[in-house]
């Protein structure tokens, strides 16, 4: 049997129900509580004030999940101490024990990142040797994993015990009165050992064993110490503090790297998952042709959080003729040849859809175009149009006088004695395509030729100002 850790411990002595769920977080089943009424205030202690929506665990963390955990990633290790010590109690439901602050540390790392060293811990190496303990920053583990899993701290936990469910105070102790429980309805004060979690009565809030059972870890740093609360089986040990240790005025601290057969710990998911509600296109109503603007999918979501989701989202453009839209909302268009054209993004994510029309406008020497600038625009483009065309057909009837002259030669048979069959099928074919095509080309060239003239006057006549009338 393996000796426990001694812990230095200071002790302090201070004068609607949620909903449950079960998750499975890289193949460990946890289950939590949702804590609401984000923005409470604090008890008279000072503690419990949280401004958002959290989840607790509903349970300690048990040897199961823990043993689980070694197994995937390897035993927590480090250069800070307080590494390596099996648990005392080993029940698969008991909950886990001898377990040091640093230890639950990579443990939440590992839940939100795969990595004991990567998550709100911060450590110097990388999951197999994670090395030292670097600090604490939440923010930017959220900013890099979204949904982070953390030691709760010392508000947290005393507001998922404390807290009533209907969100009118706190009480004293976690079953929501000010009245002791029994200890046939909580592990605490008088046993020998702890119980399997969720054998007793639960908590106002849907979490069992906040009263009792162990000692559990908060975040929050006393000194040197970190905080532990929630007294434990026999707090007749030393961490002490009898009957009072289980109320809301009674807390504890260790050190981080001591561990003890009464200490264990459960975790908190921050922020909530939250529910998707709305999407909406964020972007300007109006872009310049030729031009590439971004758009964003934005996601709204239940918890009044909101996120940038255009990666998730499917996006087309309708009508696609002067504009494309790719999946990262990169909006490309096209040149315009009329005052505005109007095309409309069209977003779907995960059952939710929204619209935004969006106006594309000209633009002539660096702005948008006046209706003068763009009938210029247009003259100088029919022009060139009209050129084209005519270098068309001045090829097509050069094409027209070779294919003639080929076609006559071929004819002559006393001419084409020195050909054999393949060359003459060959020139044929050549021939008849190039006939096929000039004729082809003729049909098209003369309505064009039309319809650009009277194009042409039409658009001279408008940029022509017309007198004003008289008053």
């Amino acid at each position: 049997m393996k000796n426990a850790r001694v812990l230095i411990v200071f002790v302090c002595v201070m004068a609607a129900v949620n909903f449950a769920s079960a998750d499975s977080i890289r193949g460990i089943n946890m289950d939590f509580v949702t804590i609401g009424h984000p923005g409470n205030s604090a008890d008279i202690t000072g503690y419990g004030a949280v401004s958002y929506n959290y989840r607790i665990g509903k349970y300690e963390v048990i040897n199961a999940q823990w043993n689980t955990f070694t197994t995937a990633a390897g035993a927590p290790t480090g250069t800070d101490g307080g590494y390596n010590t099996d648990a005392y109690f080993t029940g698969t439901n008991q909950p886990t024990n001898e377990v040091s602050w640093y230890e639950a540390a990579q443990f939440c790392n590992w839940l939100t990142s795969g990595d004991k060293s990567k998550g709100a811990y911060q450590f110097s190496g990388n999951n197999t040797n994670p090395g030292s303990f670097l600090g604490i920053n939440r923010i930017a583990a959220q900013t890099t994993y979204g949904t982070i899993y953390v030691i709760p701290t010392e508000d947290e936990w005393y507001k998922a015990a404390y807290f009533k469910s209907d969100g009118s105070g706190y009480s004293l102790y976690a079953n929501g009165t000010n009245t002791a429980p029994s200890t046939s309805q909580t592990r605490y004060s008088i046993y020998s050992s702890p119980w399997n979690v969720g054998t007793g009565t639960m908590e106002q809030n849907g979490t069992f064993d906040m009263m009792g059972n162990v000692w559990e870890w908060n975040e929050t740093i006393s000194g040197s110490y970190r905080v532990l609360r929630g007294g434990s089986f026999d707090d007749s040990g030393p961490l002490g503090g009898g009957n009072s240790a289980i109320t809301s005025a009674y807390w504890v601290s260790g050190g981080p790297s001591g561990a003890s057969l009464g200490i264990g710990f459960r975790i908190a998911e921050i922020p909530e998952p939250a529910k998707l509600q709305s999407i909406e296109i964020a972007g300007p109503n109006s872009v310049p042709e030729e031009s590439d603007t971004q758009y964003k999918v934005i996601g709204h979501y239940d918890n009044g959080s909101s996120k940038n989701i255009t990666i998730d989202a499917n996006l087309v453009v309708a009508p696609d003729e002067f504009a494309q839209i790719d999946s990262n909302g990169l909006l490309a268009t096209d040149r315009l040849y009329r005052m505005q054209e109007t095309c409309t993004i069209k977003a779907d994510c995960k059952g939710f859809s929204n619209s935004k029309p969006v106006t594309i406008y000209p633009i002539c020497d660096g702005n948008e175009c006046t209706e003068q600038q763009l009938l210029k625009h247009d003259i100088a483009d029919v022009i060139k149009i009209k050129q084209g065309v005519m270098d068309d057909l001045k090829y097509a009837m050069k094409i027209e006088r070779v294919s003639s002259q080929l076609l006559t030669k071929i004819d002559n048979d006393k001419k084409c004695k020195g050909l054999n069959r393949g060359q003459l099928t060959r020139a044929r074919i050549q021939i008849l395509a190039a006939l096929m095509w000039e004729q082809m080309a003729n049909g098209k060239i003369d309505t064009s030729v039309d319809s650009l003239e009277d194009a042409l006057k039409i658009l001279q006549e408008n940029l022509v100002e017309k007198p004003k009338p008289h008053k």
